[in-house]
């Protein structure tokens, strides 16, 4: 069986819960840490993967 997090390259690959645990993320990264919507994206989903990987 693969791993979720193996399977997931964008935000539309996770399953809807951790979707919106990732908008969440991306948010608080954005408009509390500064970061533009870009790196705010990336940064969330690579930290969605590895919460994904410690399941």
């Amino acid at each position: 069986m693969v791993p979720i997090s193996d399977m997931v390259s964008s935000p539309g690959d996770l399953p809807i819960e951790w979707r919106i645990e990732f908008e969440e993320r991306a948010a608080i990264l954005e408009y509390d840490g500064g970061s533009n919507k870009e790196d705010a994206d990336d940064q969330a989903l690579q930290e969605i993967i590895e919460r994904l990987r410690l399941l």
